[in-house]
């Protein structure tokens, strides 16, 4: 993982990740709205057993180096960039599903615009990266690395345990993909020369694949289960996009913008659902899942790509002196 070759796999991997994303948001609208098609539950296991804990091992990546400005800088950087779009498009969000309440999956009531802060549909995860972020900021600046091991091995036996503790469950169970990444850049020298080799990679393929091929056949349900396949999942992912053959541009562009994806999808890819089914009486569940993959993931990557989005970026992100990339 080279400074030159790092940010190419980063961003082919969320280019990656972020396609699932869109994808699994989408049949599963469809599915909330009886359009759903035979493969659509083996399909959605397969990629919900490792996508979101990709995104967190990549975010935790970037942790040690997003600190070495100071704590402050940190905590307002994740200010501005993860709460201040969350709170921001959690109100938008609702709103619009609230005036289109008629023609959408689900009953939005006035009562869940008051409580917008609530994490719902995919803003749950930016709440949670935000938590993990400055937990483990206070942590590491108070313990070193000694507390986030620490932390990472309680979110271990959280997740293993399936406590399921409202508004703190997705922190606690994701905390532990996220240490993994930073640990995973502490000793990146160690990983570039075993994990990421040819060898390893092959294993781990064959190992993502049996898994994959267990958890289609329902022979194992369980948490120490899920565990693996998402570290094998994830890990493959990176191994896949860490070798010369995979470098492909428009996915590593994808994955550049893959938050602004990440915010809009939903609207459009429902909108999108909404036109097809209402204006066009179309019920075809294929022709739905390939207009609306497209158009969740391409519509806010071309508005970002015509400078539209640079008009507008107040919108997602909290606009002050202090300005953070990560």
């Amino acid at each position: 993982m080279t400074n030159t070759n790092r940010l190419n796999w980063v961003d082919l991997s969320k280019g990656f990740g972020i396609i699932l994303v869109v994808y699994g948001h989408v049949t599963r609208g469809l599915d909330s709205a009886g359009l759903s098609f035979d493969l659509f539950q083996d399909l959605d296991n397969a990629i919900y057993a490792f996508h979101m804990p990709l995104f967190f091992i990549l975010s935790g990546y970037f942790f040690i180096m997003s600190t070495k400005k100071g704590i402050n800088k940190y905590v307002k950087s994740k200010v501005s960039v993860i709460l201040y779009p969350y709170l921001l498009w959690s109100l938008i969000q609702i709103i619009i599903q609230f005036f289109a309440s008629n023609y959408t999956n689900g009953k939005v009531v006035l009562n869940d615009i008051i409580t917008f802060f609530i994490p719902r549909g995919q803003f749950w995860f930016l709440l949670a990266l935000f938590f993990i972020s400055i937990i483990n900021v206070f942590l590491y600046h108070k313990t070193g690395k000694l507390g986030l091991f620490i932390s990472m091995i309680i979110s271990f036996f959280y997740y293993l345990g399936g406590f399921n503790i409202r508004f703190i469950d997705h922190i606690m169970s994701n905390l532990l993909f996220y240490n993994l990444g930073l640990f995973l850049f502490l000793y990146s020298d160690t990983v570039n020369k075993v994990i990421l080799g040819r060898v390893w990679f092959l294993l781990n393929t064959l190992f993502f694949l049996m898994f994959q091929l267990l958890l289609y056949n329902n022979f194992f349900e369980s948490n120490f289960f899920n565990f693996f396949i998402a570290i094998s999942g994830s890990l493959f992912v990176i191994q896949l996009f860490n070798q010369k053959t995979f470098q492909f541009k428009h996915l590593k562009e994808l994955g550049s913008q893959s938050m602004i994806i990440y915010i809009l999808h939903i609207l459009i890819a429902s909108g999108t659902r909404i036109f097809l089914k209402k204006i066009f009486n179309i019920d075809n569940s294929i022709v739905h899942l390939i207009i609306g993959l497209l158009f969740g993931i391409y519509i806010p990557f071309m508005l970002y790509k015509f400078g539209f989005l640079k008009k507008i970026n107040f919108l997602f992100k909290y606009q002050s002196s202090y300005n953070s990339k990560h």
